[in-house]
Formats: C-alpha cells, structure tokens, sequence
C-alpha cells in the first residue's frame, strides 16, 4: 500500500502534528539519524530499538549486546506476542500524545514497525526508510557491539528474518521492508547522519507542508 499524500495535505485542517517515523534494518544509521535529528534539530526523539535493547540488558544483564538481544528476541517469540505489544503499546501512546496538539518541536520516533502502528491507529506521519549495502550495515554493527563482521553479518540476517516472521504472526504484517510503506528512502551508505537528517527535514517541510527551523 503507498502512502497516504492526500491525508498528509489535510492535517492542517484536522489540527495535528505528523510524526516522523525512521526505519531501517539494523545498522542502517536510525538511531544514529534520530541522536541527529534531536540534537541538531532539537527534536523529541524516542527509540524502539533502544527500548527492546534496554529490557534485553535488563533480562540479560551478564551477557553481550549481542548476545542479550538473541536471548530477548527468543523469549519475545515465546511469548504469544505479549512482549511485543507492550513495547509497541508505549511507542503507540507517546506518538499519540505528541500528534494531539501542534508542537512548535517536531516528535521523530525510530522502530521496526512505527509506520505500521500510526497508520493503525491513525497517527500522521512521515515514513522514512533508511538503507544502505548489507557489508556497510555489518562493518557498523561489529564496531557498535564489538564483534567481528561476520557475526555481525550473521546477526543481521537472523535478526531481520525473526522480525519479519514474528510481526506476521502477531499483527498479520506483510513486507515491512516494502519501499511503498514509505514516503522517503535515504541510502545512510551515501549520505552522511547530519545530510540524512537534512534530507528529511526537506521532505517532511515539502511533503507535509509544515516548515520549521
């Protein structure tokens, strides 16, 4: 399904504020586009990634980055979906309280699946996918969690094919890496964090309609 341009030109009248929403398989740079976004921008950023991160420390606190996140991925999917939508119900309510009144700060929200959850429960948005060579997004990897590019290479494939398995047995979500779920498509392996998140900027100000800064 392509993005809805027509209800992004109609958020004026309804008196909303889109969020930005930023999504990429891992080491594609979303969260190193949102720390751009909220700090040379002045955005109120939230991460997905950082809280599944977080409760995998939390679970796992002896374990590796790496290998913490295994773990937690394999109990989210041995728990019918429980965990997911608990996470995913904390990004839904922060996205919803930013979108209810015209913020003079926009809201960016990084996740797997934060497009999905605004077009489900009718948050506008402006959906960005970032991308980049898979051998650039395992380099980033290894150097972020300190392991060798083929175990980050490894990772990245069985991390991908469990997300794309577990949404579609929890929501019934299809092709969530599908270019048409997006407004934008940046390549992070091109264009460095500060030009990414200016490019997004541009988007967000001529496809919305909304300029700020």
């Amino acid at each position: 399904m392509k993005p809805d341009r027509v209800g992004l030109g109609n958020l004026l009248e309804k008196k909303m504020t889109p969020i930005i929403t930023l999504f990429g398989e891992p080491g594609a740079g979303t969260s190193t586009t949102l720390k751009v976004l909220v700090g040379q921008y002045h955005d109120m950023g939230i991460s997905g990634g950082e809280i599944f991160r977080a409760e995998a420390r939390k679970m796992f606190p002896l374990e590796t980055s790496t290998e913490s996140l295994r773990k937690y991925l394999k109990h989210a999917e041995s728990s019918n979906g429980d965990i997911d939508r608990k996470n995913d119900g904390k990004l839904t309510e922060w996205m919803e309280e930013k979108a209810k009144h015209r913020h003079a700060i926009q809201a960016t929200v990084e996740g797997r699946l934060v497009w999905w959850l605004c077009r489900e429960n009718k948050i506008p948005s402006l959906n960005v996918l970032l991308f980049c060579d898979p051998n650039v997004r395992a380099e980033r990897v290894a150097v972020r969690d300190n392991i060798s590019k083929d175990q980050a290479f490894n990772s990245l494939a069985l991390r991908i094919s469990n997300d794309v398995d577990r949404y579609y047995k929890i929501y019934g979500v299809a092709g969530i890496l599908n270019i048409h779920n997006f407004h934008v498509a940046v390549d992070t392996g091109t264009y460095s964090p500060t030009d990414t998140a200016e490019i997004i900027k541009r988007a967000y100000k001529r496809l919305i309609g909304h300029p700020r800064r």
